[in-house]
């Protein structure tokens, strides 16, 4: 009855309404929690329950799900969880795995792994590459115990040779993993990108859960229904299901959404059970009217704006494409469109001095794409060195060297004239998230997952950073730079989660010291800026030159009092989609902050009556 409570308490909690990308939104089942109710408490499927909450998955239930993703794939062998059985410092037998390696060159095998009897890490093989990979959700010493296991599995390997094959650590954009229980969905995440799906980007905690209910939903129906059959209506929409999103043989998208318990009683013929063939669903399916949804929105990844622009600022979209936009308008309809990129567009900056636009993507490229009328496919210059995806790129003051980076932990400078690279270095663990040039300075800052900002001088060859700033509780997001004389600052606003991490900082870039600390977001602080300190930039108020400013994925934009260390004035996002992606600043008191739904919302600061209101746009 505990386990029956503990079920029923967790699905409750689960947020439904949290604003959460179209591809993982899932409709709240109105009869969950009856159904959940109706297993017998006396039956072997009540145990599936146990897999609900705070809890890790099983290795039924790792084996249900690779089966539900993975079976239908010719490509692709995935091995059973009690093969590896539990390994610790390595140790494990490969006798029983000979078989699956017998008369395979050219497949992808995934083997889960279970270490300490509570961590699941993976081993993956492409042996069409000759590429083994070790993956731990935690990065933690559970991969270098399973290094061994992988060593001894390579030399079992049919087409085995001495230096063939390698094995090395995976790199993806997954992030690292922050508790204790939710490294199978992080595995079976990687699974699924390791085997071609497009990417996941980095989630909340909140936003996991999502994915750890999903799957364990389809466990605990599985275990009870014993079948499950696709359907085109199990959720909302027919997305994909993010980095879940596997191909079938047809390198068609596979569709996870689309899987659904059935949960009618199956038809018995002759005393044995049936339940609906392939054909029959596809009859359905034709029969069931459409509910005629709305087409998926894009996502709007961030916001850029330049003096030079006028009433108009730049977008960068999930689709690859830049717009530009009327902010100080209603219509929608964007002044200008350039697709430099095939992907998401990850960030935006505007060169003042040639009207250029430089920018970069999940694609894996760098784009320069001036401010023209001609279409980006004919003006833009594609810059190609980075081999995973390029997170940030900032430009020095006079618009001649761009700085890129992202996750594949390298650092490129290129030479703008040339389009060639100038200086390269490749730091381990050195996941570039966020960057920013400083002004009047030949330093690139650069924020990274290894809890630090590093400074990078494109003069020296690049070997250590030249200063690094560290004390991060997450990750930095985002980073901005302010100079005023000989002083410079720096604000970086971190990943976080149920108020933990989630703050702002601001540095001193002399001292490589924090000097003052934020804290209220909820979620991740996604964006930052500064403003002057007053809208007379001769007039001086408070402890520091400029006023702080960050948004976040929790629906708000809050100016920071660096008297207080509360905010200065606050301002919350409408809508269903109103996580904020990027914010920018037009003038001393008016900014820009880009939404995940897609919006632009120009808001103008008060410092007198200490507001911040979204500004009246003209029809």
């Amino acid at each position: 009855m505990s386990v029956l409570e503990k079920a029923v308490s967790w699905t409750e909690t689960v947020d439904f309404p949290l604003h959460m990308p179209s591809c993982f939104k899932v409709n709240q089942d109105p009869n969950l929690i009856d159904k959940l109710k109706s297993i017998p408490l006396l039956s072997t499927q009540a145990e599936a329950l146990e897999l609900v909450g705070k809890s890790a998955l099983g290795d039924n239930s790792v084996d249900i799900l690779m089966s539900n993703l993975f079976a239908s794939r010719a490509e692709v062998i995935a091995v059973d969880t009690g093969l590896t059985g539990n390994v610790m410092n390595g140790h494990a037998s490969v006798e029983i795995m000979h078989n699956i390696f017998l008369d395979v060159t050219t497949k992808k095998i995934l083997i889960p792994v279970i270490c300490g009897k509570n961590h699941w890490c993976s081993i993956m093989m492409d042996l069409s590459r000759k590429e083994v990979f070790i993956y731990d959700p935690m990065n933690s010493t559970y991969g270098a115990n399973i290094r061994p296991l992988a060593e001894k599995l390579v030399a079992v390997l049919p087409d085995f040779v001495p230096r063939k094959y390698r094995a090395r650590a995976y790199q993806s954009d997954l992030g690292v993993q922050v508790d204790n229980y939710n490294c199978g969905i992080f595995m079976l995440v990687a699974f699924e990108i390791f085997c071609g799906a497009e990417c996941l980007s980095l989630l909340s905690k909140k936003e996991i859960q999502y994915l750890h209910m999903l799957c364990e939903v389809q466990v605990i129906l599985t275990v009870f229904f014993k079948h499950v059959r696709p359907c085109a209506t199990a959720f909302a929409k027919s997305n994909t299901m993010g980095a879940c999103a596997s191909r079938d043989a047809n390198r068609s998208p596979r569709r996870l959404s689309k899987w659904k318990v059935d949960e009618e009683t199956p038809t018995v013929v002759d005393g044995t059970a049936s339940t609906p063939s392939r054909a029959d669903d596809q009859a359905a399916a034709a029969a069931t009217p459409s509910r005629g949804e709305p087409e998926i929105d894009l996502v709007l990844n961030c916001v850029a704006f330049s003096s030079f622009l006028g009433n108009d600022c730049l977008t960068g979209w999930e689709d690859g494409s830049i717009q530009r936009l009327n902010w100080h308008t209603t219509a929608s309809a964007p002044v200008n469109v350039w697709k430099p990129h095939t992907r998401a567009v990850n960030r935006i900056v505007i060169g003042d001095k040639l009207q250029m636009i430089f920018s970069c993507s999940r694609d894996t490229t760098v784009a320069i794409t001036p401010i023209t009328d001609k279409p980006a496919s004919e003006t833009a210059t594609v810059l190609r060195g980075h081999q995973l995806n390029v997170s940030t790129v900032a430009v020095d003051d006079a618009e001649q060297t761009l700085c890129s980076g992202g996750r594949d932990t390298q650092t490129i400078f290129w030479d703008l004239t040339t389009s060639h690279i100038t200086a390269k270095n490749t730091t381990p663990q050195n996941v570039v998230t966020c960057s920013t040039w400083l002004p009047g300075e030949a330093l690139v800052a650069q924020g990274s997952e290894d809890l630090s900002v590093k400074f990078w001088d494109p003069r020296t060859p690049l070997r250590v950073p030249a200063q690094s700033l560290r004390g991060f509780v997450y990750f930095p997001l985002s980073i901005a730079a302010y100079g005023e004389n000989d002083n410079t600052y720096l604000l970086t606003s971190s990943k976080g989660f149920n108020g933990v991490g989630c703050e702002a900082r601001v540095w001193d870039r002399r001292t490589g010291k924090q000097v003052i600390e934020f804290q209220g977001h909820q979620q991740d602080a996604t964006a930052c800026c500064f403003l002057p300190s007053a809208a007379d930039k001769s007039e001086k108020t408070g402890p520091l030159p400029m006023i702080p400013v960050t948004a976040s994925k929790d629906g708000t934009v809050k100016v920071w009092d660096a008297a207080t260390l509360s905010p200065l004035a606050e301002a919350h996002a409408d809508g269903a989609k109103r996580m904020f992606t990027s914010l920018c600043k037009v003038d001393t008191s008016t900014l820009l902050a880009s939404t995940f739904g897609g919006q632009v919302l120009a808001y103008s600061l008060d410092r007198e009556r200490r507001t911040l209101a979204v500004k009246p746009r003209s029809s």
